[in-house]
């Protein structure tokens, strides 16, 4: 799936040197996906969400990080690059 308009959204370093990339994907016919990619060294992972399964993810994501959140780690707070 990539044969429509790509938007980048955002993208950002996490732990044990990975980068994700979030991508609006608006194919020809209007369907737009999120497409999540990965990078772990030269290996990249690809997942396409529809609205409705990356809803549900990012939900939980929220509640997983609002149950670990801890403010003190510089991690947190936009301190460190995640490298």
């Amino acid at each position: 799936m990539n044969s429509g308009h790509n938007t980048a959204i955002d993208a950002f370093q996490v732990p044990f040197a990975k980068q994700i990339e979030l991508i609006e994907v608006e194919e020809e016919g209007g369907v737009k996906m999120l497409k999540i990619r990965i990078r772990e060294g030269a290996r990249f992972t690809l997942v396409d969400l529809d609205p409705v399964s990356a809803k549900r993810w990012g939900e939980a994501m929220v509640a997983w990080a609002d149950n670990h959140f801890d403010g003190d780690n510089p991690r947190y707070n936009g301190q460190d690059d995640g490298q």
